[in-house]
């Protein structure tokens, strides 16, 4: 696992196998610092067979989840990269956005805290998703 896309493309040429690909997700490597689009976009769209999809921003030093579509990880400019460079692979929904603030700890998602708010941040999530999707044309 690697939180930035810069040594995957190393690392799967070394490996060298058709069968070994990458999942991505652009608000990982933002958390770390790494511009989602178009740096990161460009060295892993060619290796990415699956997209996770959430949202986050940096406050204070700190990462905050986010509505898909509402924090600085620029979904917009992924998904419409996507289409246009002709994607195939999968994208999956993240939501570990909560519309307040709970006791779980979101690097070690586990236990009853972590489902907390749950139903409501994954409903926000979707309608994010669906006005991103709108925006993308």
């Amino acid at each position: 696992m690697l939180g930035t896309t810069e040594r995957i493309p190393e690392l799967l040429e070394a490996v060298g196998s058709p069968s070994v690909r990458a999942i991505w997700d652009p608000a990982n490597g933002a958390h770390d610092g790494e511009l989602p689009y178009p740096t990161a976009f460009e060295r892993i769209v060619p290796w990415a067979v699956h997209v996770h999809l959430k949202d986050g921003q940096h406050v204070a030093g700190r990462w905050e989840q986010r509505v898909v579509g509402e924090g600085e990880v620029g979904l917009l400019a992924i998904s419409r990269g996507l289409v246009s460079s002709g994607y195939e692979g999968w994208v999956a929904l993240e939501t570990h956005y909560r519309p307040r603030a709970i006791g779980a700890d979101f690097s070690r998602p586990s236990g009853e805290a972590f489902s907390e708010l749950g139903e409501e941040g994954t409903y926000a999530c979707l309608k994010g998703w669906e006005r991103v999707l709108q925006a993308a044309g």
